[in-house]
């Protein structure tokens, strides 16, 4: 089998897996162990193909970054599988709706989608950066990296909690849980409920801190924010933060230009 018929069959292997779990996922807790080991063994067979995907990117050079259908191994959650809403919609949350309305003409989905993050959100995070004293862009640019822009994963989609909090949390309502580890995760009513309960219990962290590297550095050295399961710093973290703080600006403008 040449490069790129098994990297198809690998790829079609790791989306079955993926949703096999996915489709099975909500009854985890309800079923005997037997069951239990089953669906489990769909993720990890996930997780498998997504391992071999990676080393052929390292050997070959193959770019592996399936948009539609993203699986990350590296959390224990099991929930992010990001299968997109019908209607023509997509793992960005764009939908055909979206695509015909002028406000995002000629804008990809991954513009439209953070375009859409901005304008629902952007006066509230004006609130919480007053009280922070910190640019509103740094405290978008964190939530919609915590969050995958509102659309990464349950936690954000269904639970609203787009700050990435733990439960506990000041104004949580009932967690949801990790499918594997069975961790608590924070749930909000709405992005301002998940805003003020990252103000509340960290807000300290960065209160003050205007310049998006030291902002990050911040975060990450607090410990709470860009660490791996295996306590070590996620070395991507204050690049990606800082690209996506700076990137915000012109969708700001266009909001604010609504207003």
């Amino acid at each position: 089998m040449n490069y790129n018929n098994l990297r198809k069959t690998l790829e079609a292997n790791r989306f079955y897996y993926a949703k096999m779990f996915e489709a099975m996922r909500p009854a985890h807790e309800k079923i005997h162990t037997k069951q239990k080991q089953i669906i489990t063994r769909f993720y990890h067979k996930a997780a498998q193909m997504e391992a071999r995907l990676q080393a052929m990117e390292a050997e070959f050079g193959y770019k592996y970054n399936s948009k539609s259908h993203k699986f990350n191994p590296y959390h224990d959650d099991l929930g992010r599988f990001t299968f997109g809403p019908g209607g023509g919609g997509n793992a960005d949350g764009v939908t055909d709706a979206d695509r015909k309305n002028p406000r995002f003409q000629g804008m990809t989905d991954t513009q439209i989608k953070k375009q859409k993050f901005v304008d629902a959100h952007l006066a509230v995070a004006e609130k919480g950066a007053q009280q922070l004293n910190v640019p509103v862009q740094n405290l978008l640019g964190l939530s919609a990296l915590e969050s995958g822009w509102g659309v990464g994963d349950r936690f954000a989609s269904e639970g609203n909690n787009f700050f990435g909090l733990h439960y506990p949390a000041p104004f949580s309502g009932s967690p949801m849980y990790a499918a594997l580890s069975g961790a608590p995760v924070a749930t909000f009513a709405n992005y301002e409920a998940s805003m003020n309960s990252f103000i509340v219990s960290d807000g300290n962290i960065i209160r003050g801190i205007s310049d998006p590297t030291a902002f990050a550095e911040a975060l990450q050295n607090s410990g709470k924010f860009g660490i791996n399961r295996n306590g070590t710093a996620v070395s991507t973290y204050v690049p990606n933060m800082v690209s996506t703080i700076h990137g915000l600006s012109s969708y700001i403008a266009r909001t604010r230009n609504l207003r």
